[in-house]
């Protein structure tokens, strides 16, 4: 099964005010006019057998993303693929668990950052120019201790990577640092990082009055663009910031818990300091709780919310 780390288990009761705007708060960088098109949804109500079933789906590739982009009218769209646990590294200090973004210039858009030094992206960037990265605030601070980062060379991997620019601090989500990443072009993220991904798309519409318009053009594209017959249901997911607001109103009473799935955390390779999600469930229900949601927010954790039975 999924494994937690007892270290780092994020808990949050939710029937607390102050922590009811603070969970609220920590996902407004999804952004309410952002679509995030996925393998699987965000929310499962039947934890396992759902979540088995969308593991059938075929995973979303980068052609996709591109044809999309080409084809959609009310909206703007980056892909992105992700990776978290490889080695990042400048003269001897180490940031093994910052979190690796492969995108486009789009990703600007779409996400909400802000470049507080250096650049973005740009378009020769994302077409597979020179190996370029922007990282975040803290990648900055546990790197280059106080060192001028921009024109720097990262090694991620054995791969070298130029510091272009550096992002304004975001603080955290759902417990994940904002500021503990770094994006590089996704041609190179492919070549250099990881080569076969399972790619998201972000798609930011271009005017909240437009919302569902926006949301039937990108479903309706998405069924041509993989290839869907009339009579198939989609294969893919189109989730939002506004699923989680509702079901967080739902239920109160709960605690949230937020971990890497064993593969893709920082501590894959130190057993000891994982737990299964079986053994998190069991301390749950010694307190009186059961699962009553499961988010699949990233491809590199699991979010699971437990309430009183």
């Amino acid at each position: 099964g999924r494994e937690f780390k007892p270290l780092n288990l994020i808990c949050m009761a939710a029937a607390i005010t102050g922590l009811d705007r603070a969970f609220l708060q920590s996902i407004s960088s999804l952004g309410a006019d952002v679509f995030y098109v996925q393998r699987n949804s965000w929310i499962n109500e039947n934890t396992e057998g759902i979540w088995l079933q969308a593991q059938k789906r075929r995973p979303i590739r980068l052609a996709e993303a591109e044809a999309l982009g080409s084809q959609l009218q009310l909206a703007s769209v980056a892909p992105v693929a992700t990776d978290s646990g490889d080695s990042v590294k400048y003269k001897d200090r180490s940031a093994s668990t910052a979190f690796i973004i492969g995108t486009t210039q789009e990703y600007l858009d779409t996400s909400g950052v802000t470049v507080a030094q250096g650049r973005f992206l740009t378009a020769a960037d994302a077409e597979g120019g020179r190996p370029i990265c922007v990282i975040g605030s803290e990648v900055a601070t546990n790197l280059f201790r106080g060192e001028p980062p921009i024109g720097r060379k990262i090694k991620i991997e054995d791969q070298s990577f130029e510091v272009v620019g550096i992002l304004e601090k975001q603080g955290t989500m759902l417990g994940w640092s904002l500021d503990n990443r770094i994006i590089v072009p996704l041609r190179q993220f492919l070549a250099e990082i990881y080569s076969r991904p399972e790619v998201e798309i972000h798609v930011k519409v271009k005017g909240l009055v437009q919302l569902d318009e926006a949301r039937e053009e990108l479903r309706q594209t998405m069924r041509h663009v993989r290839h869907l017959s009339p009579n198939q249901p989609d294969d893919f997911a189109i989730n939002q910031q506004d699923q989680i607001v509702d079901r967080f109103h739902r239920v109160t009473g709960r605690i949230a818990v937020i971990e890497f799935v064993p593969e893709k955390g920082g501590h894959r390779n130190q057993p000891e300091l994982q737990i299964a999600q079986a053994q998190a469930t069991a301390w749950m229900a010694a307190a009186g709780l059961a699962p009553v949601e499961a988010f699949d927010l990233f491809n590199d954790k699991w979010f699971v919310i437990y309430g009183k039975r």
